[in-house]
């Protein structure tokens, strides 16, 4: 059952309700990137195809209204939170801190990430709930962030382990992405040139780390209500051509590798053979194993029951 439709069952709504429901949630998406219908953005584009859409900020909803109607040095101001900094146009290091000034280090020409703005900024929760059912993704999975670069500086190259939505609010940015994935569906975190390679990555690679090198890129300008959708494993880089700030809805749905071990550890712990502890004498638990590896394949064709 898609997502919003189980909310909305879970809640007793009848019929009419539940079209609602799943209507509230098909304008999240929607309007991020109208005039794309949401069913053509889902059969397109999610999860593998970048798309770009421009338009005036005043179309999209509350919280981007918001946050475009106050200057950047005021919003920085009255933010308190942690604050991720560094100078993107240099490499890719970045400090995490939760006491310091942020327009203080803007001022400096750092490249700031906000990722506790969420709760400061009206209509942002309910927005991202919609978009997550949109998607037909479990609540908590996406998570409503903020950038802000000065001119002339941005984020390094990389590639993201999450789907990303960038919405422009203020200022002009360049986003220089390449035409097809490094790593298709990467699973684990961000990675990029000077970053240490993350431990999962090594069970995902054939042959050596992707190279931003091996890659065409193509520039994307993002004004102010721009949006666009990079899904993971696209290299990537910004650089802010006026100082900048904008919103990174970061989506963290789970692989379908993830869906299936759940269920199936759900199908395994009906069989007692399978809850037994590990360990015991050498050899033990290799040889428990080698005993209960064929009833996988039983456990296997339980799932899509």
């Amino acid at each position: 059952m898609p997502a919003a439709a189980s909310a909305a069952a879970a809640a007793g709504l009848g019929d009419g309700d539940r079209a609602a429901s799943r209507g509230s949630a098909d304008d999240a998406l929607a309007s991020l990137i109208q005039p794309l219908a949401a069913s053509d953005f889902l059969g397109e584009h999610w999860p593998a195809v970048p798309l770009t859409v421009h338009g005036p900020v005043a179309r999209l909803p509350e919280p981007f209204t918001h946050l475009a109607a106050r200057p950047i040095t005021e919003f920085l101001a009255s933010y308190r939170g942690r604050v991720v900094f560094g100078r993107g146009s240099v490499g890719p290091r970045a400090v995490l801190s939760c006491d310091v000034e942020p327009q203080a280090l803007y001022a400096m020409g750092l490249t700031l990430y906000l990722p506790d703005v969420e709760a400061l900024v009206p209509g942002a929760t309910a927005f991202t709930r919609g978009l997550e059912a949109a998607l037909g993704l479990p609540a908590g999975v996406a998570r409503f962030t903020v950038w802000a670069s000065p001119v002339a500086d941005g984020a390094a190259c990389h590639f993201d382990a999450e789907d990303v939505f960038s919405v422009q609010i203020a200022g002009r940015k360049r986003f220089s992405v390449s035409t097809t994935a490094a790593m298709p569906y990467p699973v684990g975190s961000q990675f990029g040139p000077g970053i240490p390679l993350p431990a999962d990555f090594r069970h995902q690679l054939r042959g050596e780390p992707p190279r931003p090198d091996d890659c065409a890129f193509e520039d994307v300008t993002m004004e102010p209500g721009s949006v666009l959708y990079l899904p993971r494993g696209f290299w990537h880089r910004t650089a802010a051509e006026t100082d900048s700030l904008s919103v990174t809805i970061a989506i963290a749905a789970p692989a379908l590798l993830d869906v299936a071990l759940t269920r199936l550890r759900e199908v395994l712990l009906a069989d007692p053979a399978w809850r037994r502890p590990a360990g015991g004498a050498v050899g033990d638990e290799a040889r428990a194993l080698a005993a209960l590896l064929p009833t996988l394949t039983d456990a296997i064709a339980r799932l899509d029951r």
